[in-house]
């Protein structure tokens, strides 16, 4: 022990800080980068007559998520090109609160009914791409059963995923 050199102490105990302070770099970055994520819910509109049949002319986005979504597109299929287009919204803020006895869904922050360019289809699958603040791509599908929708929500994707005219027509500048 009379050989222990505390230089090569200070060398060592600086390496491990310098190890634990890039490792909680790291995780806080993956922390905030999901911090701001939108998450897309895609809502049947019942018809107020025929309360489980849903309209199929129109659908309500719903974020659930935490950061807003952007550049939102409605496409049927895999939205391959601009004829499967059925809908767009420019953003969507995070779900807000329900206020009140007076409060009214229908008037909710973060909630939004888009009319759609032609009618869903029972059994027809379709895909919902939106943006967010920091330009990452997500995916929400959708598919129309009888009595309301299936989704598969938020489902991060990368530029080459998204359809050039997708792309195109973002208002957040992205890689691709």
């Amino acid at each position: 022990m009379g050989n222990w050199n505390p230089e090569w102490v200070q060398v060592v105990v600086a390496a491990l800080a310098l190890c634990a302070a890039i490792t909680a770099a790291v995780h806080s970055f993956q922390a905030y980068r999901t911090s701001f994520r939108p998450m897309v819910r895609v809502v049947p509109v019942f018809d107020k007559l025929a309360v489980f049949s849903p309209v199929l002319d129109r659908v309500v986005l719903k974020n659930i998520g935490r950061g807003p979504a952007i550049s939102i597109v409605i496409g049927q299929r895999r939205a391959s090109s601009i004829d499967d287009l059925l809908g767009e919204v420019d953003s969507l803020e995070p779900l807000g609160e329900t206020y009140g006895p007076e409060f009214k869904e229908s008037a909710r922050v973060g909630r939004v009914e888009v009319p759609l360019d032609s009618n869903l289809v029972i059994g027809g699958s379709y895909r919902v791409l939106y943006v967010d603040i920091a330009g990452g791509w997500h995916e929400t599908e959708f598919e129309v059963l009888d009595n309301g929708f299936n989704n598969r929500l938020a489902q991060k994707r990368i530029d080459e995923e998204i359809p050039p005219w997708v792309r195109e027509r973002s208002q957040i500048v992205t890689k691709g």
